[in-house]
């Protein structure tokens, strides 16, 4: 599975919609090492790990707790808001292993970019963009789409549109392309995969395959 990515003394950033957060806590876990959790935008408060708030995180470094998650402050939503991308840069001397949520989705399964979205720092190793595909069959509206308005003002099928692989082909082109950095190793994962749909997922999977953008596409099932 997508763990077989996982490299000794790297930087991970994830970015999409629908699964980021599950993505990287299973990543975390698989990992042998040290490893710290943290975002460029805001991920919500998780007692799952020992959580430090603070720009002095190097003071908690001797803790020995395998899995740290870190950021600046909490928000009035309970959300951890980022490191300063200084330290964040720094800390790569203190953890075998970084992961980086880079944006946020509301929980929805596909998302549209605004100019300033991902935000991705420049010294990521490895980026894993996560899509849901939770949302095959289903209507393109905004019960699915992070910035709805915004993604049919850039894709040419209408409101309600049933979804499925040339939909979900062209919503990859339009919308994540685009984000995508030329200088990391460049994964994508197809989630929430439903069983009855996996000839659709690995046919989407063929398809983007051919387009050159990622080195290694994932598909992860899961039961109804």
């Amino acid at each position: 599975m997508i763990e077989k990515i996982l490299k000794q003394n790297s930087v991970i950033t994830i970015i999409g919609s629908g699964g980021k957060t599950t993505t990287m806590y299973y990543l975390a876990e698989k990992f042998n090492g040290d490893v710290l959790i943290t975002t460029t935008t805001k991920i919500f408060y998780t007692d799952r790990y020992p959580v430090i708030i603070s720009d002095k995180i190097k003071d908690f470094l001797s803790n020995n707790n395998r899995i740290i998650v870190a950021g600046s402050g909490i928000n009035e939503e309970n959300k951890i808001t980022p490191l300063n991308t200084d330290l964040l840069k720094e800390l790569k001397k203190y953890f075998q292993l970084i992961i980086i949520e880079g944006d946020g989705s509301k929980g929805k399964s596909l998302k549209a970019y605004r100019e300033y979205e991902p935000v991705i720092p420049d010294f990521t190793d490895i980026l894993i963009t996560v899509i849901g595909f939770d949302v095959f069959n289903e209507p393109f509206s905004d019960k699915i789409v992070h910035r709805f308005d915004l993604m049919k003002k850039i894709v040419n099928f209408p409101e309600n549109t049933k979804i499925t692989v040339p939909e979900l082909l062209e919503i990859m082109e339009k919308c994540y392309f685009k984000v995508i950095p030329h200088w990391t190793e460049n994964f994508l994962l197809i989630n929430k995969v439903k069983k009855h749909y996996l000839k659709d997922a690995e046919k989407l999977k063929e398809l983007l395959l051919k387009k050159g953008k990622f080195k290694e596409i994932f598909i992860q099932t899961y039961s109804e």
